[in-house]
């Protein structure tokens, strides 16, 4: 009725060498019990399981090689200098999660209920930062930085049999919070009278789009630049009545975090005599988007905005109908666009799933063959909502940052074939 799971382990990593942290070392403890054992009165056909869990866990992360001592790389049979100086300070990057959550069964566990309350936090994180010549490099990689998350799990599935019917639902939903709580502070560099301390970190995008990094932030903040506007908040105008742009990163905007706010999807299962279907619903709601490609395409006039534009004979600027169609998207489009104009809500809803399958009485046939399944499969096949001009969930790159920004990707592909199962 009640279990008690331990782990432990301890990673040497070679990147660690001539650190003074040669190993990093992380447990894991795990607790659950299942309380319908425990009080057996409350156990029945309407209530027959409940289970709550407790977990704590840490993981460690080494930094890329040749941090803790002075290389020369070689290069065309020559050395290369190198001004990154050496830190024999870096400690393992370290995450440590905390998790609660319970099951529960209802009605003979045709109703299964699953939810997940956890908060994960991440410390010493890896840093590179501008340091002064005179301490024997122009830069250093440190440690410092604490990323917290924290959010919810929900999962809920139901099935039952009618006869030769068989239903099965299930809905998951998910909601991630994401909170810089510090960066670097009051850092000392080695053997060097200097102390580094970092507020704000720039740490992707490009033309006109940029991650930054605050304290109090979250690691999907985007800042993108805007158009000029005056001191009441009006759109500045040239002589001609075009607006201008301002490409000045200092005055870029906060233009939202590229993470989704909650996901969701809905699923079911059907079969009768053999017959299945399935379908997937899933949803993203919240999080921002960004089309550099809109922008370019807006420059050159070929976009559906600017042809919707010149057949109106105008665009708004201040509330006001201005003939310079073609001046005003060139503006908008150039250096790779004013990208405060071309960011876009990420939500969307999709039918992700579709699957239509028979299975054939093959034992009729031959005993030596248990099993045939044909079947219809589709993927991503119908955007059902979205406000972006292309799939908001598509990306450019499979790290952290840069996420929901499209420049001239490839686009999002809907999927139809057949499946074929034979069970021998």
């Amino acid at each position: 009725m009640v279990y008690l799971d331990f782990t432990a382990r301890n990673d040497w990593s070679s990147t660690f060498a001539f650190s003074q942290y040669p190993s990093m070392f992380y447990p894991t403890v795990g607790l659950s019990g299942l309380v319908t054992e425990m009080i057996p009165a409350i156990k029945s056909d309407i209530f027959p399981y409940w289970k709550i869990r407790l977990s704590y866990s840490e993981v460690g992360n080494d930094p890329d090689p040749f941090l803790t001592l002075v290389t020369y790389p070689i290069s065309g049979g020559s050395l290369v200098t190198d001004t990154r100086k050496d830190n024999t300070d870096i400690q393992p990057e370290r995450t440590k999660s905390y998790e609660i959550g319970t099951n529960i069964h209802f009605f003979k566990s045709k109703l299964q209920i699953d939810a997940t309350l956890y908060k994960s936090s991440t410390y010493n994180q890896f840093f590179e930062t501008d340091i002064s010549a005179a301490s024997g490099g122009t830069s250093i990689i440190i440690n410092g930085g604490q990323v917290d998350n924290r959010g919810i799990e929900l999962s809920a599935r139901y099935g039952d049999d009618w006869g030769g019917f068989h239903y099965d639902t299930y809905f998951t939903y998910s909601h991630n919070e994401n909170k810089i709580v510090s960066l670097v502070k009051d850092w000392k560099v080695p053997d060097f009278d200097e102390i580094v301390n970092i507020n704000s970190l720039p740490v992707g995008g490009f033309g006109g789009v940029k991650n930054i990094l605050y304290e109090g932030g979250s690691m999907g903040d985007v800042y993108v630049t805007t158009l000029a506007t005056d001191e009441k908040g009006y759109l500045q105008q040239t002589s001609t009545g075009n607006v201008i742009a301002d490409y000045n990163d200092k005055n870029m905007i906060y233009a939202g975090d590229t993470a989704p706010k909650h996901l969701l999807s809905w699923g079911n299962n059907f079969s009768f005599k053999g017959i299945n279907l399935s379908f997937l619903f899933t949803a993203r709601l919240g999080g921002i988007a960004i089309s550099k490609t809109q922008a370019v395409m807006d420059y050159y006039g070929i976009s559906q905005a600017t042809a919707d534009a010149r057949d109106r004979g105008y665009v708004m600027i201040n509330g006001m109908q201005s003939p310079n169609v073609k001046e005003y998207y060139q503006v908008l489009g150039a250096n790779d666009g004013v990208m405060s104009q071309y960011v876009y809500d990420a939500t969307n809803i999709r039918l992700s799933e579709l699957s239509i399958g028979y299975d054939f009485p093959v034992q009729k046939w031959c005993s030596w063959l248990k099993g045939l399944n044909l079947s219809f499969v589709g993927h991503n096949l119908l955007m059902i909502y979205k406000k972006a001009p292309f799939d908001p969930e598509m990306t450019s790159t499979t790290g952290t940052y840069n996420q929901g920004i499209d420049y001239f990707m490839q686009p999002s592909l809907r999927s139809m074939g057949f499946s074929l199962k034979v069970k021998l």
